[in-house]
């Protein structure tokens, strides 16, 4: 995976700047956590009633945090309204950052974490690429105790069914109360939980999509790499109108001349999530998937995607470019097995269909498991470890209960 720690490394050099220049004078300090108890306790919803990312637990956790004083006191407290000054950075210049984890139980109550370190680490690069603020080790081993002590305190709200899980999102947004076109020095960490099921309305079915030549959602040298809400609304109003014409997500590209002089269309991500192909020719099976770079984003599910493709020595897994010219031509050739996305909501999205200006490329699909066979093999390893089984559960999941709360 070269071109991830290519990535990692190409920003630890401008993270050192940052850090420097916003070395905060107090870390995250979780045993300093206040609590106030929600009096009303909601109870899990009916789980077909479910709405994803539309039901919200009984608390959240805000840190507040400063240039002069570093990161404030952790408060959980009862879900609520944030509130901010109107003048706030990221209500004018999208100062702001996010991620997205997940947390389940199995029908004996065991609560896991999948990934959750992963998850904070990637969030810190995108905190310290706000400008904001530093966020460092420290820090991070906070921020989990802390999203540890939230989940378990309303951990009645854990869906324990396959498939449903608690959906984390941590959030960072500048709240500097200034006009001036800077990052400026404050702002408020914020995490929320939610209860999920299936990502898309229509469950594990195999997609459709638009391939994108009007817009593009990142390029070289901009912020693709990094979870800002920046790189997400822009993407909205296309995804939009290509849901009124009947496809269900936007394949992104990104026009690039090569060394001859020739337009390619390079493909970044599918939505909002990584995507991956499956290729057949005259040397074996080869699954693709676009490295990451400044341009796409280095997807936690992606990685475990790779781990799990790796373990198989069977396989031929390339991190490369693919440019949509390739893969028309190798729709001709009849060498395109599967394509799916990856990402935390969905997991894996298998993909039925390709629209490409005036050519349609169809994906072959058995029908009788919803996917292709590998795309379906990913979804069942990444289920399992995500519920404490199979090889990679002891790789990437940790089981929490009441003996580590903070608070009592």
């Amino acid at each position: 995976m070269s071109e991830v720690a290519s990535s990692d490394k190409d920003f630890s050099d401008t993270a050192t700047t940052v850090a420097t220049e916003e070395e905060p004078t107090r870390h995250i300090d979780a045993t300093a956590l206040k609590v106030t108890y929600n009096p009303v306790r909601s109870s899990l919803p009916l789980l077909s009633s479910l709405k994803w990312g539309e039901t919200f637990t009984d608390h959240m956790l805000t840190i507040d945090y400063d240039a002069d004083n570093g990161w404030h006191d952790p408060v959980i407290a009862p879900f609520g309204e944030l509130s901010i000054h109107p003048a706030s950075t990221v209500l004018h210049y999208a100062v702001e950052c996010f991620e997205g984890a997940k947390v389940f139980k199995n029908k004996e109550g065991v609560i896991t974490e999948f990934r959750l370190r992963d998850n904070i680490r990637r969030f810190a690069r995108s905190i310290e690429r706000s400008g904001v603020a530093a966020f460092d080790k420290t820090d991070e081993e906070a921020l989990y105790a802390l999203i540890r002590e939230l989940v378990l305190i309303d951990e009645n709200l854990i869906p324990d069914e396959y498939g449903y899980s608690l959906y984390i999102r941590p959030t960072f947004i500048g709240t500097e109360p200034s006009l001036e076109v800077a990052a400026g020095s404050r702002g408020k960490l914020y995490v929320i939980c939610s209860p999920v099921g299936p990502f898309f309305p229509c469950g594990f079915k195999p997609v459709s999509l638009l391939a994108c030549t009007r817009n593009v959602r990142a390029w070289p040298g901009g912020s693709g790499g990094f979870k800002l809400g920046s790189n997400y609304a822009p993407t909205l109003m296309p995804a939009k109108t290509a849901s009124k014409e009947g496809y269900t997500q936007i394949l992104w590209l990104l026009p690039l001349r090569d060394g001859e002089g020739q337009l390619k269309h390079h493909i970044t991500e599918v939505g909002s999530m990584n995507v991956f192909f499956v290729f057949e020719d005259d040397r074996g099976v080869e699954i693709a998937t676009p490295p990451t770079k400044d341009i796409v984003l280095p997807g936690i599910t992606r990685d475990s995607v790779l781990k799990i493709l790796g373990a198989d020595g069977n396989l031929r897994v390339s991190e490369r470019d693919v440019t949509m010219e390739e893969l028309l031509e190798r729709y001709r050739r009849r060498e395109v097995l599967e394509i799916f996305g990856t990402g935390t909501g969905a997991i894996v999205c298998p993909v039925k269909s390709v629209t490409y200006e005036d050519v349609e490329i169809d994906v072959p699909v058995d029908e009788a498991i919803g996917a292709g066979p590998i795309c379906r093999k990913i979804l069942d390893e990444i289920q399992d470890a995500q519920h404490g089984k199979g090889p990679f559960a002891s790789l990437w999941t940790n089981e929490w209960n009441e003996s580590m709360r903070i608070y009592h």
